[in-house]
């Protein structure tokens, strides 16, 4: 969990510095021109914009908790001003613990991980739309295993296709907020796991 916290701060910390390096470095607007849009002088770099999401969460009860934090990283490239294509990962912490009394405190960690690509729409100043497509590899269950005396984890590996709807608020710089709910159109059989997946984040020059 430590190592996990450790990355969310370093990498607000990237950001703000960035974003400080920007306001120095900025002496005029940008054009909206379609000419200096499409003008290769600034190179490459001048389409990309990045953006983290954050992710933590605590469920449980008097006898098992899960506390779960997660960092999900992405890279936009834009091929016009309103449409961005990129990739994008995840890697999420999980804690697990289970009380079977008496003092007795079972604990297991494990991760998840995905790897993807991206493509969003930006038709207003503040809303956007995105679709992407995941490879997802997480735990699947929590046993006891009655020989080894402690608990196991299953995993799956699965796809996952997310389509939805995102807001995005900046104070007038380079770094702006930004809240996303997607759901899934492929969830797997039989989970009983909502297919609805709510993000909160920060972008650089989106």
């Amino acid at each position: 969990m430590k190592k996990v916290l450790l990355l969310a701060f370093l990498s607000s910390a990237l950001i703000i510095g960035l974003s400080q390096e920007a306001f120095g470095q900025r002496t005029s607007k940008r054009s909206s021109s379609t000419d200096e849009y499409f003008d290769e002088s600034g190179g490459f770099k001048h389409r990309l914009w990045y953006g983290s999401h954050l992710t933590l969460g605590f469920q449980g009860n008097s006898f098992q908790s899960t506390f779960q934090a997660g960092l999900a990283p992405m890279i936009g490239y834009k091929l016009i001003e309103s449409l961005s294509v990129g990739p994008r990962g995840s890697v999420t912490y999980f804690s697990y613990r289970l009380n079977q009394g008496g003092g007795n405190v079972e604990k297991l960690n494990t991760t998840s991980w995905s790897v993807g690509a991206f493509a969003r729409f930006r038709p207003v100043e503040t809303f956007f739309g995105q679709v992407e497509a995941n490879l997802v590899n997480e735990p699947n269950n929590i046993i006891w295993n009655n020989v080894t005396q402690e608990l196991d984890v299953t995993r799956r590996e699965r796809s996952a296709i997310n389509i939805g709807l995102g807001y995005t608020s900046s104070s007038g710089g380079p770094i702006a907020f930004e809240a996303l709910i997607l759901y899934n159109i492929n969830p797997p059989s039989n989970d009983i796991t909502s297919p609805l997946d709510y993000r909160f984040g920060l972008t650089y020059n989106f």
